[in-house]
């Protein structure tokens, strides 16, 4: 039973998501962008624009601060319920540590420095491909 509602929960999840993708591309296409273009600007591009650390702490100063508010209000306002009765808790217990949190900072910006130096590398292959091509 924990399984399929696990598996349910997911699938609500990504389900979702899909669906909004799938409405935001009929408006785009609508409205006559080129809906892929679109796309990779909304999703992509944010990772090509990062120069330096700094860039990187803008895009993960905010996303920290959510997560640390959902934390807060689990800690404070309990949202997520455990299900079952034999508990010694109702709700699932959060802790918050600064260490977690710095490391958690520090995973993400190495996440997307990552990511943004292979796609400005591959853009810089693609170009020189070109380049040499034409």
């Amino acid at each position: 039973m924990k399984n399929f509602k696990l598996l349910y929960t997911i699938g609500v999840i990504l389900l979702s998501v899909a669906l909004t993708l799938g409405i935001a591309s009929i408006i785009l296409a609508v409205l006559g962008a080129d809906v892929m273009k679109t796309f990779w600007v909304i999703f992509c591009y944010p990772f090509t624009t990062f120069k330096n650390i700094s860039g990187v702490i803008n895009i993960m100063t905010p996303l920290a601060i959510v997560g640390v508010g959902i934390c807060v209000a689990q800690q404070q306002f309990g949202l997520i319920e455990m299900p079952g009765t034999t508990f010694v808790v109702q709700y699932y217990p959060v802790r918050m540590k600064l260490t977690d949190i710095v490391l958690i900072i520090a995973a993400m910006a190495a996440v997307t420095l990552a990511i943004s130096r292979l796609t400005v590398n591959t853009m810089i292959r693609r170009e020189a491909t070109e380049t040499i091509k034409q």
